[in-house]
């Protein structure tokens, strides 16, 4: 009998912890198949808000490529994405010159520095851009458009 109540436990708790796994697989899956495709508004910077609404980084999902804007230049380049992985190559941008470009200069290291991302709501909200140490490097809500 104690041999009995001891493999019924014993497949309970496989049972449970596979439902477990296959529910943070399908988690991942759905990571996988979400895109950044589209335009998004910057609204922090390094956890600083920023008190403009024309900084933007758009994705293209069929070619990967990335555009950004943020006060001055204009930047461009390509975007790995896999799951929540995320890193940004080949980014070139305009050669301005303008006064204040501290913003700017933040945001080009912040997408230099992205490795992962983040949704903060399922239903298309706040993104974060992470740097390899997961600290928030960027926040973006998609744009009116």
């Amino acid at each position: 009998m104690k041999k009995m109540i001891t493999t019924a436990l014993l497949l309970s708790a496989l049972t449970v912890g596979a439902s477990g796994c296959a529910n943070s697989q399908s988690q991942a899956n759905s990571t996988d198949t979400q895109s950044l495709s589209g335009k998004w508004q910057v609204v922090r910077i390094d956890n600083q808000a920023v008190s403009r609404d024309d900084y933007q980084v758009s994705f293209n999902a069929e070619n990967k490529s990335v555009y950004a804007y943020f006060g001055c230049n204009r930047f461009r380049g390509a975007y790995t994405q896999q799951a929540d992985k995320l890193q940004f190559s080949q980014l070139a941008s305009t050669m301005m010159m303008c006064v204040n470009i501290e913003d700017e200069n933040r945001a080009k290291a912040a997408l230099t520095d992205t490795r992962q991302w983040r949704n903060l709501n399922q239903d298309g909200g706040l993104v974060q851009l992470l740097d390899g140490n997961a600290k928030v490097r960027l926040e973006l809500k998609p744009t009116a458009e």
